[in-house]
């Protein structure tokens, strides 16, 4: 993250927590959030994007803004998957390319496409509803 934006965010949560309203922590962490989602869109973008397209709805890879899940429907599981990949599939242990931070960004980035249904390449795996994938 540049050095100008780590400033921004850190003036917008010591601002926050300061505030006796309580907005200004609202708003911080939506800032805040929403910082997140977008470092995790450019590291997606430019690591993840070839097998999944850049809005995740597949490619060679499948479709992440469904509810279907092949390595299992937890936040958990993702997590191994992005760390560990899967080799027999083609995709990279991602944990010896990339830093630790830089996965929990993608991570959290891919999460959040979970439920948009962006029509792509078509289901692969177990359905999960909502309630029952960990969100």
């Amino acid at each position: 993250m540049p050095r100008f934006a780590t400033r921004i965010l850190c003036l917008a949560l010591l601002l926050g927590a300061t505030c006796p309203s309580g907005q200004a922590n609202d708003d911080a962490s939506d800032s805040y959030r929403r910082m997140v989602l977008m470092k995790g869109a450019w590291l997606f973008d430019r690591n993840c994007a070839f097998c999944h397209e850049k809005d995740g709805r597949g490619a060679v890879g499948p479709n992440l803004t469904d509810w279907f899940f092949i390595h299992g429907p937890t936040k958990d599981d993702l997590h191994r998957v992005v760390q560990e990949g899967v080799p027999e599939k083609g995709m990279p242990t991602w944990k010896s390319v990339l830093q630790p931070k830089d996965l929990r960004l993608i991570e959290h980035y891919v999460w959040s496409l979970r439920g948009k249904e962006i029509k792509g390449k078509g289901p692969e795996g177990e359905k999960h509803e909502p309630d029952e994938a960990e969100s």
